[in-house]
């Protein structure tokens, strides 16, 4: 990978006004992320020009910072970190999936004032998208697994317990780190459902036995049929 490019403020101020095309920073450009250093010397006019600009890019942008809290062009970065060396690790990853890495921070744009259920929506839709393309196909051949994991855990994958008005719900399959797999997860729907029906209740609580609350999707599943 080549050494990566750092553009000043100033840079891309001259290009957000001129109109110039915005392919150059996606995954069918150059560069399928824009490296940005901190530039406190902008006008409130120019920063906010710079600001608009740099949130339409199809592409991650990475702003190299210590300190981000005086400097509204690095706050409207993607993400912050301290030089290159720190974002080496980062560049490396949305070069091998620059697909994925700009779906990802344009799903987060989107989302950031949506109500929670519409932002869902749009995850899901962007979860799928991502799941027929080639990228998810190279790491799904490299990373799938021999096996669906089969816990060892006693008891249903849900434990549901209620007190007066008050539903306690734990996640019981510790033996796979509470992992959302497809048990998991009807078992889960079923038991919210089951709630919503009943008025009386005031308050739930959702927590995971064992170590962590939840890991996440089970990756043994992906890429599996479920019976």
């Amino acid at each position: 990978m080549a050494d990566p490019v750092i553009y000043c403020a100033q840079d891309l101020l001259a290009l957000a006004q001129s109109g110039a095309s915005m392919a150059e920073f996606s995954p069918l450009g150059d560069s399928p992320y824009l490296l940005l250093e901190a530039a406190p010397e902008l006008s409130e006019t120019d920063g906010r020009i710079l600001t608009a600009w740099l949130r339409r890019l199809p592409c991650p942008v990475i702003g190299l910072a210590e300190d981000a809290t005086q400097d509204a062009i690095i706050d409207a970065s993607d993400t912050r970190v301290a030089d290159v060396t720190a974002a080496a690790p980062l560049l490396k990853t949305i070069h091998q999936v620059p697909n994925a890495s700009a779906i990802f921070v344009q799903l987060l744009r989107i989302t950031e004032n949506m109500p929670l259920e519409d932002a869902l929506d749009a995850e899901s839709l962007a979860y799928a998208t991502l799941q027929s393309g080639a990228e998810y196909q190279r790491w799904l051949l490299a990373n799938r697994a021999e096996a669906i994991f089969q816990p060892t855990d006693s008891g249903p994958p849900v434990l549901v317990e209620r007190h007066n008005n008050i539903v306690k719900l734990q996640l019981n399959r510790a033996s796979n780190r509470n992992a959302m797999s497809v048990e998991m997860r009807d078992a889960l729907n079923e038991a919210l459902q089951g709630l919503l029906l009943d008025s009386s209740i005031k308050s739930v609580e959702i927590r995971g036995v064992g170590r962590c609350f939840s890991v996440g999707g089970d990756l043994t599943e992906f890429g599996s049929v479920p019976d």
